[in-house]
């Protein structure tokens, strides 16, 4: 089955869509969009994603509707990172989201921006002991762990 996450961030919308087997399973990278309309941009002047900036973020939306439609995606997974966590008008943005595409957006706490980092930088290196960084346009975490498990 074809699944769809798009991941909003600080200054990056990017798109995954994935054949995802759950039989044996696997994940099969078919589509893989990047798009920068730096949401956060201005953002801590007032404490709101500005109107021009939610346009354009819109119009990404847009765009990566029709490409999941295309690929007839049977889920859509979206979460929204730190310019969500930080700005006000954050409920309103993603209640429209919902309103226009069907997409419900979550926004994913630092601590779970973190861990999720960690486990896709590493994925192929559990057995030793890591140090990820994850330098995003709105927060930085530094993630250091073993197998696993995450001990900072």
């Amino acid at each position: 089955m074809n699944v769809a996450s798009i991941d909003i961030g600080t200054n990056t919308v990017l798109l995954l869509i994935a054949d995802v087997n759950l039989h044996n399973n696997s994940i099969i990278a078919l589509v893989n969009e990047y798009r920068m309309p730096r949401i956060g941009e201005g953002l801590s002047l007032n404490g709101n994603i500005s109107k021009n900036k939610i346009e354009e973020l819109y119009k990404v939306l847009s765009e990566y509707s029709e490409i999941i439609e295309n690929n007839k995606c049977e889920t859509v997974l979206s979460v929204g990172t730190n310019a969500f966590r930080l700005a006000a008008n954050s409920a309103e943005i993603i209640s429209e989201i919902k309103r226009r595409w069907n997409i419900d957006v979550r926004i994913m706490p630092g601590v779970e921006e973190a861990r999720f980092s960690y486990l896709g930088a590493t994925y192929q290196n559990m057995d030793n002991k890591n140090v990820v960084i994850d330098i995003g346009g709105g927060s930085t975490e530094v993630i250091y762990g073993s197998s696993k498990n995450i001990l900072f």
